[in-house]
């Protein structure tokens, strides 16, 4: 009866092993190979169905609901690159989501914006483009004139 749950418990630390290398092999794969490079970057608008951004500025009205961020970046070696883009407002973290973009050369976009709808509130915004740990690109933009 002993061996019998010396040889399950064993049985179990080996699958459990073997599971999470699988699982740590995955994930470096994702998060380590390759270099990326963000070529150019910046806040805008909004962009048109070609990707162009449109009203690129680091100063915005009140009023206005949502902001872009554009960029276009180079990702070599293979896989795919594991990017986090995280949004600040007066110097507090504010939202964050990560990204997954395949190698080569590319262009995306992400829009920042409230649930509720209403306008961005006015002050100094900071976006941080992350790629394995460290900020590799850093934006800011300000929402200027009336409201809160």
């Amino acid at each position: 009866m002993l061996r019998k749950v010396f040889f399950l418990i064993c049985l179990f630390l080996f699958c459990f092993t073997l599971c999470g290398c699988g699982v740590l092999s995955k994930w470096r794969s994702y998060y380590y190979t390759g270099e990326f490079q963000i070529e150019e970057a910046y806040v805008c608008s909004d962009v048109t169905e070609e990707l162009t951004p449109t009203n690129i500025s680091n100063r915005f009205e009140y009023g206005i609901e949502k902001v872009c961020l554009f960029f276009k970046y180079r990702y070599s070696d293979g896989g795919t690159a594991l990017l986090r883009i995280r949004w600040y407002y007066e110097g507090v973290f504010v939202f964050q989501n990560s990204y997954y973009l395949e190698s080569g050369e590319g262009k995306r976009a992400f829009y920042f914006f409230l649930s509720s709808g209403k306008p961005l509130p006015k002050g100094i915004y900071e976006i941080r483009m992350m790629f394995k740990g460290k900020v590799i690109k850093s934006l800011l933009f300000e929402i200027t004139g009336g409201g809160s």
